[in-house]
């Protein structure tokens, strides 16, 4: 017992800095998860008076101002975008082992276009297979007849919600990160990430109302840069595999993500012109930056 006691004082006492880092950054994410979290429980309640899906006499009161900051099941109908009702098709079938088909006829004009061939499907995976994960764990209740009179499988489309907005909030994390690989003092780069967990324009497209997969490749994005800048501090084996992998996938999941990137570019190219150093690590992990993108072309 004293042996085990000593052994964890000493780890802790050896990677303080690191468990500090990674407590501030979950910190940043649980912010940005409960703020998400609180506008979507306010727009999904208000909905229900303007959809008036759910009699007033069975209506559940409105919740407390701290219950809104976690995620709760709702009963009312709460329906997508066009477009993010299409991308929750998608998921759904997934979800249900049914794969993407190769035509879809819901699609008029285009129903003979593959849907792989219109857009990027790494979100509707992502969310089909998290739903499988989670039932198999935790099967979803029976929805009742009310409550799929205008979706099919409600506990699905507001877990799927859920864990999308989850996924987006890692981005206040990541910056948290990014700022500490630039040197950044704790404290500072700590407000850093919770200014984007509360900033409203980072909140508006990533409440899981709808479906967006520039909010699903932020992510990715943001994962890449902080591994980026880790390497050139401290290059290692396993941050060129994340770096390729992040990169790659985040090709995959978002075409637009290539106008981030070409920024990107352009700042390493200038530095280059400059006459600004190129040291191996730096070199290296556009190389495997680099080799994601080609594989994914």
């Amino acid at each position: 017992m004293n042996k085990f006691y000593l052994h964890t004082v000493s780890f802790l006492s050896k990677h303080k800095n690191g468990l500090l880092l990674f407590l501030l950054f979950w910190v940043c994410v649980f912010t940005a998860f409960a703020v998400r979290t609180y506008h979507y429980n306010t727009a999904v309640y208000e909905l229900n008076a303007m959809i008036e899906d759910i009699p007033v006499k069975e209506r559940d009161p409105e919740p407390g101002f701290f219950k809104k900051f976690l995620p709760y099941y709702h009963k009312n109908f709460s329906p997508f975008t066009i477009e993010s009702a299409m991308m929750y098709s998608y998921s759904k079938d997934i979800a249900l082992g049914k794969g993407v088909r190769k035509e879809d006829p819901a699609l008029c004009g285009i129903e003979d276009i593959p849907p792989y061939a219109q857009m990027n499907m790494g979100l509707e995976w992502f969310l089909g297979w998290g739903w499988k994960i989670k039932n198999a764990i935790f099967p979803d209740p029976e929805a009742s007849p009310r409550q799929e009179l205008f979706q099919d499988y409600p506990y699905m489309a507001q877990w799927m919600s859920s864990q999308l907005r989850f996924w987006a909030s890692l981005t206040s994390g990541f910056v948290f990160l990014w700022l500490i690989m630039l040197r950044c003092p704790k404290l500072p780069a700590l407000y850093g990430g919770l200014l984007h967990a509360v900033s409203l324009a980072a909140v508006a497209r990533s409440t899981g109302q709808d479906f967006v997969r520039g909010e699903f490749c932020i992510p990715l994005i943001t994962a890449t840069i902080v591994l980026a800048y880790s390497i050139y501090k401290k290059p290692a084996a396993w941050k060129y595999v994340l770096i390729f992998l992040t990169a790659f996938l985040a090709f995959v999941t978002w075409d637009l993500c290539q106008m981030l990137f070409g920024t990107w570019i352009c700042f390493e190219l200038l530095r280059f012109f400059l006459g600004r150093p190129m040291p191996a690590p730096r070199r290296n992990a556009w190389i495997c930056i680099a080799a994601a993108i080609l594989l994914n072309a």
